[in-house]
């Protein structure tokens, strides 16, 4: 299929090389983040996962199909102790498709919110062999990202758009990605995809903004980082992200000069 759940591994690195990497890291997935009220892209993104296939867990038992879903209100709640331990007492008790997938979904909902991102993949791995969707597949993507298996983050990305190709915000997380593991043309390539469906779409300005100010073409740089500014991208965003990938790149960007 897609995901495999190794950590990236490129021999040691010392404490300003990883403080830099965390930093990079921060700022990439700040640009792909919506911008919603606090607590509810958690809430909306469960549920999109969860979707209609969720709907049929346990629907053979009353109780536990009560249980379920009052799980994933404690989820919805910000109750991760109350959640986890219904959610826990309800995995041995899966006998569908769609009991695996509901609980395997939720908790690693659980997961994401607690950091622990390598266990999330796991979860929704087993998920999504039961039910592909391109919200899985992006969510697996995003978790992949966070922990920077960039690759991994890729072809997840990629099987998402397989499964719909309409969703535009799944193209810029590609390009972002690219831009964390230094691939600056590639992801202007991928942004202006982008751009090409919606020209004032503000990640996908400011990813081919960063990846021009990486690669020293400061007019492209300039105007690029303006016409973000303009559809709502913080400019120190920006900024910032640039002199931090120079430096982690410095070898590759002296390569393509």
């Amino acid at each position: 299929m897609l995901i495999s759940n190794r950590l990236m591994s490129s021999g040691a690195m010392n404490p300003s090389t990883m403080v830099i990497i965390g930093a990079v890291a921060f700022v990439l997935m700040m640009l792909i983040r919506p911008k919603k009220p606090a607590g509810q892209a958690s809430a909306d993104t469960t549920l999109s996962l969860l979707g209609d296939f969720s709907k049929d867990a346990f629907s053979y038992d009353d109780s536990l199909s009560r249980q379920f879903q009052s799980a994933v209100t404690d989820l919805l709640n910000t109750m991760p102790k109350a959640a986890a331990k219904k959610l826990e007492s309800l995995q041995p008790q899966c006998k569908t498709d769609a009991d695996t997938y509901a609980v395997s979904v939720a908790t690693g909902m659980l997961k994401c919110n607690e950091g622990d991102y390598a266990a999330a993949i796991k979860l929704f791995n087993k998920a999504i062999v039961l039910h592909p969707t391109a919200e899985l597949a992006e969510a697996i993507g995003s978790a992949h990202q966070r922990i920077g298996e960039l690759e991994e983050a890729i072809d997840s990305y990629e099987f998402a758009l397989d499964l719909d190709p309409s969703k535009i915000d799944i193209r810029a997380k590609v390009a972002t990605a690219y831009v964390g593991d230094g691939k600056f043309e590639t992801a202007i390539d991928h942004a202006q995809q982008v751009l090409d469906l919606q020209e004032d779409h503000a990640s996908a300005l400011a990813t081919i903004a960063i990846c021009h100010g990486c690669m020293g073409h400061e007019d492209l740089y300039s105007g690029y980082t303006a016409r973000a500014v303009e559809a709502g991208y913080s400019e120190q965003k920006i900024t910032t992200t640039v002199p931090a990938l120079k430096k982690k790149f410095k070898k590759t960007l002296e390569s393509l000069n």
